[in-house]
């Protein structure tokens, strides 16, 4: 879709400043100090804990119609149902309780995740997940029904400091999206061998702090700039392969091996543009701000039925 109007950083927001980075602590005006929250996980800890009743809610908000958004109707996103059948095998699969949400409008989506984030059975929830489908804009800006929203406003509700039912506890957003409208190109390697040989790459109280907007995960279909593809029938490249290395390692690989096992498997494929009969590459990326590693150990409600 057409991108919108967005205006940049003033010039003097860009000048460099002859001002030091930060300020000793001694000279800060006040701390925001948060109240202590309980926590199996120890400092050292390396893995998220996939101990507790639940393993986690994940929120899949689908598009495939829209309403006229300024003056222009976005082309209807066929194939996006089957990313959806798809995601909620895989999630199911993996302990998640699925919620899908269908062409709701901007205010809609605000308003269910504003209502999930106020939850107290959060708490015995693992992690928390969300995946949008949609047409996307630069900008970090998707498309609800009726209008563009920044991705922002769906992540801000459940940082630390706002939602304390999931501190200390990964919370994962999942875009399949557009980010522009130019294509990735190609580059082209021969493999090379050097004589036929191939380089290869406890029971005290514990009191520490992160900071509050810690232990979120990003997942883009596509760099900033970029379109992202999707097949009329059977759906997204990034939603079938994120699923299918799901399905395959999602309970003995960490999400971090995941998400680049799906960039290599993309990064190595190569798409057919049908409308302008073009090659298309993907690169897929992520933003991370997760402090520990993620791996989704065998669902809670299967460990019953296995000892």
């Amino acid at each position: 879709m057409k991108g919108m109007d967005h205006k940049g950083d003033s010039q003097k927001d860009t000048q460099l400043s002859s001002q030091p980075d930060a300020y000793p602590i001694a000279k800060r005006k006040h701390l925001d100090v948060l109240p202590d929250i309980p926590t199996e996980l120890k400092p050292n800890d390396l893995y998220y804990s996939m101990k507790r009743p639940e393993r986690g809610l994940a929120v899949i908000f689908n598009h495939e119609f829209y309403d006229e958004i300024d003056g222009e109707k976005p082309e209807n996103r066929h194939g996006t149902n089957a990313d959806v059948e798809n995601l909620n095998i895989t999630l199911s699969n993996l302990g998640f309780v699925v919620d899908v949400q269908h062409n709701l409008t901007c205010a809609e989506i605000l308003g269910h995740v504003g209502q999930i984030s106020k939850r107290d059975e959060l708490r015995d929830h693992d992690c928390f997940a969300v995946f949008v489908l949609s047409h996307g804009d630069e900008q970090e800006f998707v498309y609800a029904r009726d209008r563009a929203y920044y991705i922002k406003l769906l992540t801000e509700p459940f940082i630390g400091k706002n939602c304390l039912q999931l501190a200390n506890k990964p919370k994962l957003f999942f875009i399949q999206a557009c980010k522009g409208i130019r294509l990735q190109s190609k580059i082209n390697f021969r493999t090379m061998a050097d004589s036929g040989k191939m380089n290869g790459a406890g029971n005290s109280k514990t009191v520490y702090s992160i900071p509050a907007d810690s232990d979120i995960l990003i997942s883009y279909a596509t760099l900033e700039g970029y379109i992202a593809l999707r097949d009329p029938t059977w759906g997204t490249p990034f939603i079938m392969a994120l699923c299918d290395e799901l399905n395959n390692n999602g309970t003995t690989l960490d999400l971090l091996q995941i998400l680049i096992r799906v960039h290599h498997r993309l990064a190595t494929s190569t798409y057919v543009l049908q409308e302008k009969n073009t090659l298309v590459k993907v690169q897929p990326s992520f933003l991370c701000y997760l402090n520990r590693f993620v791996r989704f150990d065998t669902p809670t409600l299967f460990k019953s039925q296995t000892q």
